[in-house]
């Protein structure tokens, strides 16, 4: 039989971040006057906050990185856990 503590151990809590993050090429065709021929809407010319569920900010950020790589001219500006919220724990 498992203890508590052995049970405790086994659980990662899952905490929540928000990304500040804008489309550097769409940002500089629009401020241009230029069309925008990215293939991403011309809203991302303008930061949008973005959540996600991690363990840690490391494992954020890379969640971040893999959605929005800076190869295809995105760039994350700030990143910070959101304070207060308990996210369910996984096994």
């Amino acid at each position: 039989m498992l203890s508590n503590s052995q049970i405790t151990d086994n659980v990662t809590e899952i905490r929540r971040f928000e990304a500040r993050i804008y489309n550097a090429k769409v940002r500089s065709l629009i401020d241009a006057g230029d069309i925008n021929d990215t293939g991403f809407d011309d809203r991302w010319a303008d930061s949008r906050l973005i959540e996600v569920r991690a363990q840690s900010l490391d494992e954020a950020l890379r969640l971040f990185q893999r959605e929005y790589p800076s190869h295809c001219g995105f760039k994350i500006t700030a990143i910070i856990e959101i304070p207060g919220h308990q996210g369910d724990a996984r096994r």
